[in-house]
């Protein structure tokens, strides 16, 4: 009888543990297909061709639209445990690079670099990271691919939240298909990469915790962009405020490497939700002028033809996404929103 019990007992519990499984992973594919809609992972090339990243039912796929040029395709798409980042245009705008990675990143921190050509709509794998690849951005006088990578993914302190962390600037070289490490800073946070015009340094938001030598001391710092010389890249130069109190996050670089455009708090001192605008800043004249009241969140800026400005708004922060791309006239300053094909 004993055994008959025995035998019923390891019956429902295998049973249940089957049962658990199952809705482990019916629950684990239900929040990666949660992603809907525009991400705000994008690049304009110079003659306004986008490319962005849309998901449907988490599965992202990378398309390619200028309505002038009546382009409109699907290039890609991967399967809902993966995610498309950074999709970056070649300086004449014939190739396109971007990055796959896992969604979960705390099973796996591989990331995959490819590349669009868009003459034969060919992608091809340019190469395979053990470490995640967070952002790309071509040189403009070279066939070189700089990538930013990091070492970890996790927590400094039990208050933070999980994140790429000990990133350096990194070459990839198309021609010889090898990379060389151009920074060993192992930085907490690194971003917006962008390569100078001449190609001889880059541009890239850090903390300016070059004096702090604890994780408290890091997250009382600032951040701020930097200006790193390929040839001496020990050296870090604070290119704006440096006594500026608000962050700055997202940015990008002019085509004529005189003005910053990037992302900071617009209402920091009124103790309400934080409003993310965005503000030019001549490298020059060192004067801050903000170009954005949306009065929500807006970020991802990139240039596009005659000086344009495109950018992503989340109409619904700080709730559930609602991205809209935009587009900035140079000269008249007028926005209007750009209606790409998938949110028709």
């Amino acid at each position: 009888m004993r055994k008959n019990y025995l035998f019923i007992f390891g019956g429902l519990v295998l049973t249940l543990t089957a049962v658990l499984t199952v809705m482990g992973f019916k629950f684990e594919k239900t929040e990666q297909e949660k992603q809907e809609g525009l991400a705000d992972q994008y690049d304009v090339s110079t003659q306004d061709t986008i490319a962005f990243v849309s998901y449907k039912r988490g599965k992202p796929g990378l398309y390619i639209f200028n309505n002038k040029l009546d382009i409109n395709e699907k290039a890609i798409e991967f399967d809902n445990s993966k995610s498309i980042i950074d999709p970056s245009f070649s300086n004449d705008g014939t190739k396109l690079a971007f990055i796959t990675a896992n969604k979960n990143l705390e099973k796996d921190l591989a990331s995959t670099v490819h590349l669009l050509d868009l003459r034969t709509k060919q992608v091809t794998e340019l190469f395979k990271s053990e470490h995640m690849v967070t952002e790309l951005d071509f040189s403009p006088v070279s066939d070189s691919l700089f990538f930013l990578g990091a070492g970890t993914f996790g927590n400094y302190s039990p208050i933070a939240s999980k994140r790429t962390h000990d990133l350096d600037v990194f070459e990839y070289k198309l021609e010889e298909k090898e990379t060389v490490q151009r920074t060993s800073l192992k930085k907490y946070s690194m971003t917006s990469l962008n390569v100078s015009p001449d190609g001889k340094s880059v541009f890239i938001q850090m903390d300016d915790d070059m004096d702090a030598s604890t994780p408290e001391e890091t997250f009382e710092t600032k951040q701020r962009v930097f200006e790193i010389a390929l040839d001496d890249p020990k050296k870090l130069n604070v290119v704006t405020d440096p006594d500026k109190e608000i962050d700055i996050t997202e940015l990008v670089l002019s085509p004529s490497g005189n003005e910053l455009i990037y992302q900071s708090i617009s209402n920091p001192y009124e103790g309400k939700t934080f409003k993310y605008e965005l503000f030019s800043y001549h490298l020059n004249s060192k004067k801050e002028h903000q170009l954005t009241h949306f009065g929500n969140f807006v970020g991802r800026p990139r240039f596009g033809s005659n000086g344009s400005l495109y950018f992503i708004a989340d109409k619904k922060w700080p709730n559930r996404k609602d991205n809209h791309l935009y587009r900035m006239d140079d000269k008249s300053k007028e926005i209007k929103e750009v209606i790409l094909p998938e949110k028709e």
